[in-house]
Parts: C-alpha cells; sequence; structure tokens
C-alpha cells in the first residue's frame, strides 16, 4: 500500500513539474531570451507607456495565475478520481482472491474426498451387494472408461467410469414379464445408487417396453462417477 502511494505522489510531483515548466518556457523562452526582449522594450518606452504595460502586465500576472490554479485543481480533481477508481480496483482484486480462495479450498476438499472414496470402490461387488438390498437382479453389468474433457479442471486427475446394466425384478428368463421391472424398485434402486458414497449420477435410462397391466418394464439403466485415471477397481 505504502508503495503504491508513493508512486502516485511521484506522479503528482512529475505532473506538476512538466505543467510548470511548459507554461515557463512558453512565456519566456527556452533560455528566458523572450524575457531579455521585453525588458530592453520596457526600457524604451516612455512614462505612460511603462505604466499602461505595467498594469496589462499584472492583469496577465493574475489571469495566468488564475490560470495556473484551475490547471492544478483540475489536475488534483482528476488525481482523485484515478486515486478513488484505483482503491476501488484493489478492494475488488481482494475480494476475488478471497473467494477464489474459499472456492479452491472446497475444490481441493472435493478432490481429496472423491480420490479417498473412489479408492475403495469395486464396482461389480457394490451393484450386486445393492441389487440385494434392493431386491433387484442385475443382468450384463458392463464397465467402461472415458476421458473428461480437457476443459474440465478434473481432467489432469480423473476419468470417468461408467456402469451399464439390465435391471429386473426376477432372475433372467425366456419369459420377457420376468426380465422386467416395476416403476417404484427401479426408482428405489436408483435413489440408493446415487445416495451412496461413490458419486454415481444416472448418465442414461432407456425404457424399451413396458409390459402388464402393472406397468412392468424392460430397463437399461447406465450410471456414471469418476475415478483416477489408470486405477485399477
Amino acid at each position: 500500500m505504502n508503495d503504491l502511494l508513493n508512486n502516485i505522489l511521484d506522479k503528482i510531483k512529475g505532473y506538476y513539474f512538466k505543467v510548470t515548466t511548459a507554461i515557463k518556457s512558453k512565456i519566456l523562452g527556452e533560455n528566458n531570451e523572450k524575457l531579455d526582449f521585453l525588458l530592453d522594450s520596457f526600457y524604451k518606452l516612455s512614462p505612460e507607456e511603462k505604466n499602461r504595460v505595467f498594469l496589462i502586465g499584472i492583469g496577465s500576472g493574475l489571469l495566468i495565475l488564475l490560470l495556473l490554479f484551475v490547471i492544478y485543481f483540475s489536475a488534483i480533481d482528476s488525481l482523485d478520481k484515478n486515486l478513488a477508481s484505483s482503491f476501488e480496483a484493489i478492494n475488488k482484486l481482494a475480494t476475488l482472491k478471497l473467494d477464489h480462495a474459499k472456492e479452491k479450498a472446497k475444490y481441493d476438499s472435493l478432490i481429496s474426498d472423491l480420490q479417498s472414496r473412489s479408492s475403495s470402490l469395486r464396482v461389480k461387488p457394490f451393484f450386486e451387494q445393492l441389487s440385494k438390498t434392493s431386491g433387484i437382479y442385475i443382468n450384463g453389468l458392463r464397465e467402461s472408461r472415458t476421458p473428461i474433457p480437457a476443459d474440465n479442471p478434473m481432467s489432469a486427475t480423473f476419468e470417468y467410469l461408467d456402469a451399464e446394466m439390465d435391471v429386473s425384478s426376477r432372475l433372467s428368463s425366456s419369459r420377457s414379464f420376468d426380465n422386467a421391472i416395476s416403476l417404484p424398485k427401479l426408482l428405489n434402486f436408483i435413489n440408493d445408487v446415487e445416495k451412496s458414497d461413490n458419486f454415481f449420477r444416472v448418465k442414461d435410462l432407456s425404457i424399451r417396453s413396458i409390459l402388464g397391466d402393472k406397468l412392468y418394464f424392460n430397463v437399461k439403466v447406465s450410471f456414471r462417477t469418476y475415478v483416477p485415471i489408470g486405477a485399477s477397481l
């Protein structure tokens, strides 16, 4: 902060010096040659002419002094506005820095939590255990991994893991009705998966047909989560 104030004061001094130097050079000349010419001319005048010149000089001096005051106070006003804008920008920067630090702390906490939870994830045992708890059957569980887009900051550490499966209320059989599931059971299963500690979310839900009067469905569902790149699960 002290460095900023010193820089501002230096700018004020520099601006004032430039203004006064320019005015002096304009009125008196580079080497006071205009002043010498005026003095020579003044001594050659008659007393009455000298009095008139003297009065004109006083009036001109007052006018110049007034002009200097106007320039000075205009510069001070401009400096005050620039200073106010600078302090406002500094306050905004401090606020943004604080907000960034808070968001980074949240992000780092999320990444740490995600790494900790995904390190203990075993996909097949997880869904098999959950299916028993939910009273449903999983058929054809398939896992796949895809890179996270590069514009996502998580792409340097994590990749997507997708788990796709057919779900039903009974073991797979030749009868299509046995391979179906009711809507309440399907929703309960999805809710149990998403409430787990593994950050799974529904990626895709495909209802291929509706069977029976009680609205049973042939369903394929895909869940997605994040896992460390190359992690063995």
